[in-house]
């Protein structure tokens, strides 16, 4: 109910109610205990960067045990959706459990008879085999925790095969998408025991574990392209995920070999268009004496009047309204430009990354606070996809230094109320990462400079070398730390000796001082 002040005026001059207050009279039904039970968890609970997170979902699984407590009361509509809805609610009370306690162990065997249920009393209608659906989902990424991927696999194929075209196109992509998900999860099987005296040899490529899984990720994305393509008009979202899905990771895995071919399809997918670099050509002698590429764009000299005529063109860069579109141009222009910059193409990368600035100046990522998007279908519900949380973006878009990222500059890390605990961990160690990596380019610059003194303050941290610290980032920085305190040892004993010696030896001081610059390039 919507509160206004109180004017007193208003009540001297008439006492009648008001036309919004005779609008609001009307007859309402009181729900059933069932309803308001079930609808107690969206108001209890909270997000998990809140306070109460815990106990709100604490609240929320008594509040269903309670109506589960008496089920001849209920409906068997209502009981599937109460178990259903239970199952949901301990999931994300898994990550609040202490790792193999008694309490977890518990949990986890409620999830399992919570699901069981739902796939048991799930009414004969669509309705019910949605809720079937969703709960095999949840059996999917519960055996995935667990490490059981043949088994989820087998889940997911189950499920796959059985859509037909009344489901929801909603859970069909949810299901290819788990599928994606599962492949790129895969844990890395551990290598075989050798002999001793074996020598090391490296499997080929295509039976490395770790390749397959990759390539079979990627044939599920073409497949849900594939499918995205066939059901014709709406889908045209659901094919650029695909794209910016294919574009990620091939450059995120360092599948450099396909990285051009994906990352030009997602950029056409958004109609993004930019100036081709120059490709350099057979080296030249200019008249000046200098060696310059034929058919490059070389340096040319202007004097103060040829400035003064050419005028610099602004740049233009594509604006997206639909929020969907801006979040898939910000991944595709950080991808972009990971892949330019790994080739050598400086142009091309700075031609993205001006537009990747222009979008996050624009304020593209307000869109989504928490991080997830809609894309919505022809018929049934919108499908949400959770993307990287914008701070994250930020973050990387700009890297302007250290002090940045403390700051309450850009967005903050916001999620939705059905994430968990784990979902604010791993966004923490995202930007933890990027934090050590900043710090690790700063060690490396300093080091190359012969500040090598320098480079250990900035390396040093509290206890960044014992063995007790859980720092995510200790064993990065211990080692820029443990190179760094190297190399200036190497350069103090060196230059003591260099100072005892003959001014004749200057040379030699130098070439060693170039040594130490190299070696120093090479450990960073």
């Amino acid at each position: 109910m919507k509160k206004r002040a109180h004017d007193p005026d208003s009540d001297a001059t008439t006492s009648a109610p008001t036309s919004k207050r005779q609008k609001m009279d009307v007859d309402l039904h009181p729900l059933p205990p069932a309803e308001l039970a079930l609808a107690l968890p969206s108001l209890l609970t909270r997000p998990p960067t809140h306070a109460q997170h815990p106990a709100g979902l604490s609240l929320s699984r008594a509040a269903v045990h309670n109506l589960l407590s008496a089920p001849s009361n209920l409906s068997t509509e209502t009981q599937t959706r109460a178990w259903l809805q239970l199952a949901e609610l301990s999931i994300q009370s898994l990550p609040l459990l202490a790792p193999s306690s008694d309490e977890e162990e518990s949990t986890t065997a409620e999830i399992d008879r919570a699901l069981s249920k739902v796939l048991a009393l799930a009414p004969k209608n669509e309705y019910g085999r949605n809720m079937k659906t969703q709960a095999t989902l949840l059996q999917v990424q519960m055996a995935a925790g667990r490490g059981q991927a043949k088994f989820a696999l087998k889940l997911l194929g189950r499920l796959m095969s059985g859509f037909g075209e009344k489901d929801p196109p909603a859970l069909v992509y949810a299901a290819r998408l788990a599928k994606v998900q599962l492949h790129l999860s895969a844990p890395r099987p551990a290598p075989l025991t050798v002999e001793e005296d074996a020598p090391p040899r490296t499997p080929p490529a295509d039976k490395d574990p770790a390749l397959s899984e990759l390539r079979a990720a990627l044939d599920a994305i073409r497949e849900m392209r594939a499918l995205a393509g066939k059901s014709g008009e709406g889908q045209a979202h659901v094919a650029l995920l695909c794209c910016v899905l294919r574009a990620g990771i091939v450059v995120t895995r360092g599948l450099w070999t396909e990285a051009e071919s994906a990352v030009k399809d997602a950029e056409e997918a958004l109609e993004l268009t930019y100036l081709e670099s120059p490709k350099p050509g057979a080296l030249r002698r200019t008249s000046t004496g200098n060696t310059a590429a034929s058919g490059s764009s070389a340096p040319s000299t202007t004097t103060a009047n040829d400035k003064g005529k050419s005028k610099a063109k602004p740049e233009t860069f594509v604006m997206f309204e639909d929020a969907f579109e801006a979040t898939c141009a910000a991944h595709v222009l950080i991808y972009s430009v990971v892949y330019h910059t790994h080739i050598g193409d400086a142009t091309g990368a700075a031609f993205r990354l001006n537009h990747l600035h222009a979008l996050l100046d624009e304020g593209a990522m307000s869109a989504f606070p928490d991080g997830v998007v809609e894309i919505q279908l022809p018929t049934g519900p919108p499908l949400c996809v959770r993307t990287t949380p914008p701070r994250v973006l930020f973050a990387l878009g700009y890297l302007a230094g250290l002090d940045n990222l403390d700051e309450k500059e850009g967005p903050a890390l916001e999620f939705p109320l059905w994430a968990s605990a784990s979902d604010v961990e791993d966004a923490g160690y995202t930007m933890i990462r990027i934090c050590a990596d900043l710090l690790s380019k700063i060690a490396g610059l300093r080091s190359p400079r012969d500040l090598h003194s320098t480079s250990v303050q900035y390396t040093r941290v509290a206890n960044v070398l014992s063995t007790t610290s859980s720092s995510p980032w200790r064993p990065k920085r211990g080692l820029a730390y443990l190179a760094s305190s190297h190399l200036h040892a190497r350069v103090v004993r060196v230059r003591n000796r260099m100072d005892d010696k003959q001014r004749g030896q200057e040379s030699k001081r130098c070439s060693n001082a170039d040594g130490l610059i190299i070696k120093s390039r090479l450990l960073f």
